[in-house]
Order: structure tokens, then sequence, then C-alpha cells
């Protein structure tokens, strides 16, 4: 609970809390920052608030201005899904009507809100007192044309010893309140930071982590195709092991704790001076009680609660002026803000059971539309698989081309299965990180092996259309997540494949070099030249329903055989022949699902691999001498 405080002794005053009955059982609470919070319900999102005071100053002014357009957009989310109300200290009275109030008033007109206890005023007209005067600056505030609030009062019990009398009101509800319908609440993972100086500690601590992994293998691993699988796969257990470690030492918890950081937006170098001179006068206080080293520590903690005070008023005057900015120069992203403030998530209604059913179905069965065709490509992949079998290849992996797809991978990423993340490897990259990548990948290449924990995805669902039903399967878009390593593995086999694969010059999608842009632009083109022809143009455009998921796997290796080098398809074909999802829904995880079709929504190898399993029809569109 943030608390602002002024009183030179006593308790600090205002912050945000809530209490909860432990009979709700369905419920959430997020806190924007420390004057804004939102306790959500099956029906209700209550928004808490601890507005600025008003002091009659531009500073103040400008935050309070700020905050009511953040309450606006917040309130404007929310009321799409709940029944919304608005409680708390908005330390500003309608009926007192001065400058900051006025603020108050303008936002309740321009959202059609009003104050609720002021509307059904009981015996008490103030809600806050000190020394002789009185304001009403606390309110129930709700859409006028609230009927779910009853009971509205203000509590004058002589058993308050606040300056503030409590506000009091009932909600009606359709739920019990032991509806066994629960949101599984998970554990907050410690997070871990990244900045100049954390990177430097995870870099050392890594490269302290890796000194005990091998980075090749003796020339008998080589001989047993067995004892080298496992070698690999050793090889990553501890690979991803000494990461996680790595990782553990910059999160907050253990910065906090072992390095004496602060992570508060308002500290600097200032005031850890005057904090340190501070904590000095004190302890010399404490040991000799004069009245000179009393006025010293007096002085020294007033000069550092000021810069405190300063500090975080200014903090808060630089977020809401960014907030205020991004809303007149990028309302979208304005709005993105919010929703990532208020932690809005789209809910997935679906059963975890259901959704297993339903998205193993779609991995691993599919109607065969030509049988023909489908046993000619089995036949040619069989054949291949067979005279690649006990080949042993000797592809080098350049270093510095690896180097590049490390340093280029992207930040803020979810992580995968492993729970590493692209930042790990970014961050930790040393000439031992690639050396034991190195040895991974060209294993994987060289060798017919075939990892049993080497590609697991980790499927999430995204609703695709919000007005139409969540738990609907064909509403959900599953989306997989795959762990850093194979991501770079990936990369590693995308580089190669463009390389050498020469995919249709009619083919505009995926390649280097070329967008939809260009196809666009041939289209406008071809319609003006038309247009000058007196002709007409006509265009077919197709929807592929789950493409990247009904991708039929043998037909598309097949596809690939000659066209890419032996090597590097046989590692793609044994890539992808252990492939497993685990699915999440709502903080529940199904067990390890095998796949046998389609290839990984969200990989980055997946749409080259698309592109080439429809390449086939441009040729056809050529030969036919239809389209452009």
């Amino acid at each position: 609970m943030e608390q602002n405080q002024k009183r030179k002794r006593g308790r600090g005053y205002g912050g945000i809390g809530w209490i909860i009955n432990k009979r709700i059982n369905n419920f959430k609470v997020t806190f924007i920052d420390n004057r804004i919070s939102i306790l959500r319900t099956n029906e209700y999102a209550i928004i808490g608030v601890y507005l600025t005071a008003n002091e009659n100053t531009s500073a103040t002014k400008l935050i309070k201005e700020n905050e009511f357009l953040q309450l606006s957009h917040i309130y404007n989310e929310l009321k799409k899904q709940f029944k919304v109300l608005i409680i708390g200290d908005f330390n500003c009275d309608i009926i007192r009507n001065q400058a900051h109030d006025k603020i108050m008033t303008h936002w309740l007109k321009n959202n059609k809100l009003c104050c609720m206890d002021v509307k059904y005023k009981d015996k008490n007209s103030f809600t806050y007192t000190k020394n002789e005067t009185s304001s009403w600056i606390d309110h129930i505030v709700s859409p006028i044309d609230t009927m779910f609030i009853k009971n509205i009062l203000i509590d004058d019990s002589e058993s308050n010893c606040g300056d503030h009398l409590a506000l009091s009101c009932e909600l009606e509800t359709n739920r019990n309140v032991g509806d066994k319908e629960t949101i599984i609440c998970k554990k907050k993972e410690n997070k871990i930071i990244w900045n100049e100086k954390t990177k430097k500690i995870y870099y050392e601590k890594l490269q302290d982590n890796l000194n005990g992994i091998i980075t090749h293998f003796s020339e008998h691993v080589y001989k047993d195709q067995k004892l080298l699988q496992t070698s690999v796969e050793n090889l990553i257990k501890n690979l991803n092991m000494a990461l996680l470690k790595s990782a553990k030492e910059i999160t907050r918890e253990n910065l906090v704790k072992k390095y004496k950081m602060k992570f508060n937006g308002w500290w600097d170098m200032n005031i850890k001076e005057l904090y340190d001179d501070y904590r000095l006068s004190k302890k010399n206080y404490k040991e000799n009680r004069t009245t000179i080293n009393q006025i010293r520590y007096k002085m020294a903690k007033k000069a550092f609660r000021k810069r405190q005070e300063e500090n975080k008023q200014l903090l808060e005057i630089k977020q809401l002026t960014k907030m205020n900015k991004l809303y007149k120069t990028n309302k979208k992203g304005f709005y993105s803000k919010v929703k990532e403030l208020i932690d809005e998530k789209d809910e997935i209604t679906i059963d975890l059971d259901d959704a297993k059913i339903e998205i193993e179905k779609l991995f691993n069965h599919g109607e065969v539309i030509n049988k023909e065709i489908e046993d000619k490509s089995e036949e040619k992949l069989d054949e291949f698989m067979e005279k690649n079998s006990t080949t042993k290849y000797d592809y080098k992996i350049n270093s510095e081309e690896l180097i590049s797809i490390i340093k280029n991978l992207s930040s803020n990423k979810a992580a995968g299965y492993n729970k590493i993340t692209n930042e790990m490897f970014k961050y930790g990259i040393s000439e031992k990180l690639v050396d034991i990548l190195k040895l991974v990948y060209e294993s994987l290449i060289n060798y017919n092996i075939n990892l049993k924990e080497f590609n697991i995805g980790l499927v999430k669902l995204l609703v695709k259309d919000k007005s139409k039903d969540p738990s609907d399967i064909n509403n959900l878009r599953p989306l997989t997540i795959s762990d850093t390593i194979t991501i770079i593995f990936e990369k590693v086999i995308l580089s190669e494949i463009r390389n050498s694969y020469n995919s249709s010059k009619n083919q505009y999608g995926f390649r280097s070099k070329s967008s939809c842009g260009h196809a666009v632009f041939a289209l406008k083109e071809l319609i003006l030249f038309n247009k000058r022809k007196k002709k007409k143009t006509y265009a077919c455009a197709i929807d592929a329903s789950k493409a990247f998921d009904k991708v039929n796997r043998i037909n598309l290796w097949s596809k690939m055989i000659d066209k890419i080098k032996a090597c590097i398809l046989r590692a793609l074909i044994n890539y992808y022949k252990n492939s497993k999802i685990i699915i999440f829904v709502n903080g529940q995880f199904t067990n390890t699902i095998k796949i046998t079709r389609g290839v990984k929504k969200g990989g980055p190898l997946s749409p080259l691999l698309f592109s080439i399993y429809i390449d086939e029809l441009s040729e056809i569109l050529d030969f036919d001498d239809a389209g452009i």
C-alpha cells in the first residue's frame, strides 16, 4: 500500500487496499498504480481510488486532469464486460465546486456518471473533517441510470477515530456468494530484471555455470547413435539448468536481498546520498543522544522525506503526461496501454478437456483428399529416409551467423515450455555458449538422431472474434510458443533453406525482399492496364481455414526432396517427428500431446514451409495460363 506522508510523527496516511470476504471465491484484484486499483468479481468491476490532494498548484492540477483521463478509459474498457462503480477518496467536493472540483464535475458529465452518495444523501453532508472545516471528498460513483446499488450510507459511527467517514452500499447480484466456479490464481513469478547492471551480473554468472559443460563429444560417442542421442539430450538439459540458475541471480527478490538494489522509480543517486546521510545521522543519534545529533538526525530525515515526495510527484507527472501525450498522438497505442494496465485478457471459457480433444483432433486427424498422391509422397519419403538413415554429414554452422541470429532475437517474448526467455541467450552470448549450441545443432543435422523432448510447444488459445463465443473452438486460434533453443535452430534451418530453395516467381509472401505490398502493386497496375484497355479484372481471394495446422507433412517433405540439402531435410523431418504440444488454458496445463500434422503457428520457419507447400499452386496457374 502506497502512503503519502508529510506528518512529522505518527502513522502515514493515504493508500489503497481491499479486504475481501473469504466466501467470495471468484475475484481478481489489479493495482494500476498507488492511486488506482480494480476489484473484479463475476458481475462487478469496482475501481478503488485515492486521488491527488488539492494543493492549488499547476502540478497537482495536471496530475488531477490526467488521473481523471486515465479513469475515463479504464471505466470505458471495463463497462464492456462488467457493471462498474468507482469508490474512494477523490479529493474533490462537487458541491464545493472549486477549481479541482470542477475537473471532477466535468468528468462525471462526460462519462454520464453521478455521485450516488450525493444523489441519495442522508443526514450527513460531509465525509472529511479537518479542524473546523468539513468537505465531501469521498464518493460512490456509478452510471446515472444505475439500478444495482442500494442502501447507500455515510457511517458516522463513534468507533471511527479517523478524519474520514466510511461510505457503504449494497450491490445486487445474480450469483450466490459461495459459487463454486473459481478462478485458478497462479503464484506470481519472481520477475527477472534486465538493465545494464543486471546484464553484467547475469553474464558473469552464466560463464561460471557454463564452465563444467562440454563443447565436444569423444569419438566413441559418434559411433553409437543411442549414446549420441542421450549425450545431446543431457547437453541441452545442462545448458537449460545453467541458463535458469544464472537468471535466478537477477530476480527482483535476489537483487534486493543480495545486491541491495532499489527499484522504485523515484530513487536516484541524489536521493541515495540523502538517504545514506539520514541513516548515518540516525545511527549516530541512537549511539549518542546529544542535542546536536538529534538536530542533525531530524534535518537529514526531513531533507530525505522532502526529496522523496518531490521525486514521487515528478514521477507521477511524468507517467501521466506520457499517457496524455500517447492519447493525443496514438489513440490505438493508448487503449492498448490501458488494457495492459488493467490486466485485461480475453477470457477463454472452453473446458480444458474439450480443448485437448479438439486440438488433438486438429493436429492428428485429417481427411486424405487424394490417396494416390499421398501414397506416392510417402513412398518417395521412405526412399529418401532409407537412403540417408546411416549417412553422416559434415555440415558446419557459421559462428558469426549464429551469433547474429541470437543477437536479433526479439525481447519481451513469452517463455516456452522450459521457461527460458530469449534474453537469457541474448545477454549471455559468449564463445562458450556458441560452441555448445553449435555442438547441439550440428549433431542434429549431421547424424540421424531423434530427440524426445526437444520440440515441445506450449499452445495458447487466442480469441479470434471477441463478439463470438469464446468457448467455440472454431473461434479460437492455437498459437505455439516454442523454446528459445528450438527457435534458434529453426532460424538456422530457415537461413539454409532460403539459400538453396527457389520458390515460384509468382510467390510474393515469405520471400526475401518481397512482401504483400509487391503483390498489391502488381494487382493495382494490372487493374489500371485493363481499365485503359476497357477490360474487366477478376480477382479470387481464398482464406484457408487453419492453413498452418492442416499441412500434410508427408506431402510437404516429399516436395522438398532434391530441392534443399539432404542433411537439412533429414534434420527437419526428425525435428517434426517427435513434435509435441502442451495446451495452456486459464492457468491449467494438459499433459504432452504428440502431433503428426501441421507446422507450428508462431514458429520462424513455418511461413516458409507453408509457402513451399502451396508453391505448386502457382505452377498450375501458370500452366493453365490463368491469373497474373
